[in-house]
């Protein structure tokens, strides 16, 4: 049984991981960008962070997951969620750290928002219909944008929005036993 789990685990880890880096596209060095010069979704300094030194432009995709991995999803509150929802909290503490993800899935629960995933948090998930969980975390997430996206001229709150609203669509049942058939 923990071979067979492991393999789930690994299979979510790439189908969420691959969606990410869809989302995220290649080379990007856009000075609106607070994150600065990115490849794969991954910053320079979280590159960096993690050992990478090479030139972003090198960064291959097998070293971005590894650094997804190693970033955000080791020991993460996604990696422990079986639904759904744990792609929209994994995405989201990729854009917004780990913290600022739990306080949003809080609010999106109904439980106080403080940032540490307790047992009120977990059995509130754990409750939850994961269909409204999706939703109410869509809502929270594109509130979260909108309050950076002065940051960034909102040059990419429409995107972000297109976004959200593309991965609740996405059938993670199919998607992931697909990955774990490769495994």
């Amino acid at each position: 049984m923990e071979m067979n789990l492991s393999k789930y685990q690994e299979a979510r880890f790439q189908a969420f991981t691959d969606e990410v880096i869809k989302i995220e596209g290649g080379y990007v060095n856009d000075p609106d960008d607070p994150g600065g010069e990115t490849n794969y979704g991954i910053t320079k300094r979280l590159a960096n962070q993690y050992g990478y030194t090479k030139p972003m432009t090198d960064m291959t995709k097998n070293e971005a997951k590894e650094i997804y991995r190693l970033a955000f999803w080791n020991d993460s509150l996604a990696s422990n969620i079986m639904n759904d929802a744990a792609f929209n909290i994994y995405l989201l503490s990729i854009h917004s750290g780990h913290k600022q993800a739990i306080l949003i899935l809080q609010r999106a629960v109904g439980v106080k928002d403080d940032g540490v995933a307790g047992v009120d948090t977990l059995n509130a998930i754990s409750k939850a219909n994961q269909a409204l969980l999706i939703e109410a975390l869509s809502y929270w997430t594109l509130d979260f944008y909108v309050i950076i996206s002065p940051k960034t001229r909102y040059k990419y709150l429409q995107g972000w929005r297109n976004r959200l609203q593309a991965s609740r669509s996405i059938q993670w049942k199919e998607r992931i036993n697909e990955y774990e058939r490769l495994l």
